[in-house]
């Protein structure tokens, strides 16, 4: 069960979960269907995953290689706030270069969330542990809810889904170990709050 646990934190790693987001996000929404035809579409999800997940993660493996991180799965605070600053750094950049086009304002709340998202985690990291991987998870949650509200439709499917990702991502952490029931709990509950006020706002900074 831990095996299959293993597999399931990594598949809904927060280092992905942006991804996941934009992916839903262009996929169930209609308004970002109409003013984001595919052909721009899928050059700027190929730079999403190039800057905020294959980057990070080749700096966070040169870390370990170095000896300044222990894990990848950066599992002490000090690390942990670490691997933060990395990843904080290349979405920030990749926000600046977004900043410069024409996008629906639902992309910039969305990566406004998240640059939020890993503030809030870099400074309750030493006294908190809060679940990163529940609060990734409840940030698509809270997108979809934005989404819907601001775009006035509803996808039950990719709702479901989503809340079936929590299920899967909750469950896993909890087997593992990683964290108790109220750091996953917390972590659910900052990520769909904080997603929702900002994608249901279409606030971005």
């Amino acid at each position: 069960m831990k095996k299959i646990s293993g597999i399931v934190s990594v598949i809904l790693h927060p280092v992905f979960i942006i991804v996941y987001i934009f992916g839903a996000a262009v996929t169930v929404d209609p308004y970002i269907q109409f003013v984001m035809p595919m052909d721009r579409v899928r050059p700027m999800i190929l730079i999403l995953m190039i800057n905020t997940v294959l980057l990070p993660i080749a700096a966070i493996l040169y870390l370990k290689h170095k000896g300044i991180v222990k894990s990848i799965y950066l599992a002490s605070a000090r690390e942990r706030r670490t691997g933060i600053i990395i990843v904080f750094a290349f979405y920030m950049i990749t926000y600046i270069l977004w900043r410069q086009l024409t996008l629906p304002h639902s992309f910039l709340s969305i990566f406004s969330a998240v640059l939020s998202s890993l503030i809030i985690v870099y400074i309750v990291s030493p006294r908190f542990n809060i679940s990163m991987h529940t609060l990734a998870i409840g940030g698509l949650i809270g997108t979809l809810l934005g989404l819907f509200k601001v775009h006035a439709f509803i996808d039950m499917y990719a709702f479901t889904g989503a809340l079936l990702m929590f299920g899967l991502s909750a469950t896993a952490r909890l087997l593992l170990h990683a964290h108790t029931a109220r750091e996953i709990n917390w972590g659910a509950f900052v990520g769909v709050l904080l997603f929702y006020l900002f994608v249901g706002s279409n606030y971005y900074f």
